[in-house]
């Protein structure tokens, strides 16, 4: 082989694995944030909804905020959750007792399981504003806001239903 051959298998050698390196210091990065999402630290009992335009103590849009992402978010609302989780399990209880999945039109997204939708939350809460590793579930996206913790979840479902 002549050496412009060798230079060139070399670089690409290079270069491949660096972008192995890369993968993988990126795959470490989403792991890390599936396990804060799985542990049950203090993030759970944060009941909060963080918006860029309004932060509610109740877990509850604001009526502004709420009426102009209505319409932006009826299909688009994504209820993450984890297998396990006890919090997550509240939430689906209430789903169930009070008929939300024929009321409101939402996705439910699991995200222990599941490295897509573990990406697709991270990236949720990101433009929410809300670390990484601040992230817990249950998580609700409604198109522009994040509704985070149960009581958040279900005050959320109880204001798109008008269950007192």
């Amino acid at each position: 082989m002549n050496k412009k051959t060798v230079v060139i298998t070399i670089l690409f050698f290079l270069v491949f694995c660096f972008s192995v390196v890369l993968l993988i210091t990126d795959k470490t990065k989403t792991r890390q944030a599936i396990e804060n999402i799985q542990t049950p630290t203090g993030i759970f009992s944060a009941d909060v909804e963080i918006s860029s335009s309004s932060i509610s103590q109740n877990g509850v849009p604001s009526s502004s905020v709420a009426s102009s992402a209505k319409n932006q978010a009826q299909d688009k609302i994504i209820l993450f959750y984890g297998d396990g989780c006890s919090h997550c399990a509240l939430v689906e209880k209430f789903i169930k007792d009070n008929n939300i999945q024929n009321k409101v039109s939402f996705v439910e997204k699991e995200v222990f399981g599941d490295d897509v939708n573990a990406n697709e939350l991270v990236q949720k809460a990101t433009t929410c504003g809300v670390a990484t590793d601040s992230v817990g579930v249950p998580f609700l996206w409604d198109g522009s806001h994040c509704v985070i913790g149960d009581e958040a979840v279900i005050n959320f479902f109880k204001q798109k239903t008008n269950i007192q």
